[in-house]
């Protein structure tokens, strides 16, 4: 019942790409104390983690430090057929309703071991995120966007 009703409070996301060679591999948004990046891919970065808590040296995703209060952030791990770091350092951008836009603040990323040109990132959120609004993702400030995430509605 537990399981049931937090996958039921998950904001639906639709991705849109924008440059067909940038790949979008993972996006959620996490709410609790404790956020995290998948490595590679979500199952295998669970069975990492339940390896490691068993005494097994094992590659465990990036998180951050646990927070005194539970907070919101955008997950995503992507790649693309880029110069080597053109993405390391993606910004996202949160559009509201209105159009207003702001930058979201990132808190940890990766590059993946087995793959150099796969990233990981968690942006910090201030507040829930609601039906309409879109996140874009771009290499960098003025670039243009790679992607577009809308939360909810279509």
């Amino acid at each position: 019942m537990g399981l049931f009703a937090w996958v039921n409070h998950q904001p639906r996301l639709s991705a849109t790409v924008l440059n067909p060679k940038f790949r979008l591999l993972d996006a959620r948004i996490s709410y609790g104390t404790t956020h995290e990046v998948a490595k590679d891919n979500w199952p295998i970065t669970q069975l990492s983690k339940l390896l490691h808590a068993a005494g097994v040296n094992v590659v465990v995703p990036i998180r951050l430090p646990p927070t005194p209060t539970a907070s919101h952030a955008f997950v995503a791990r992507y790649t693309g057929g880029f110069a080597p770091d053109e993405l390391s350092y993606m910004e996202a951008e949160l559009v509201d309703a209105f159009g207003n836009v702001s930058l979201l603040r990132s808190r940890a990323a990766y590059v993946s071991g087995r793959n150099p040109s796969e990233y990981g990132r968690i942006w910090l959120l201030d507040s829930p995120l609601t039906n309409g609004v879109t996140i874009r993702l771009r290499p960098g400030v003025g670039q243009v966007p790679l992607a577009e995430i809308r939360v909810g509605g279509d």
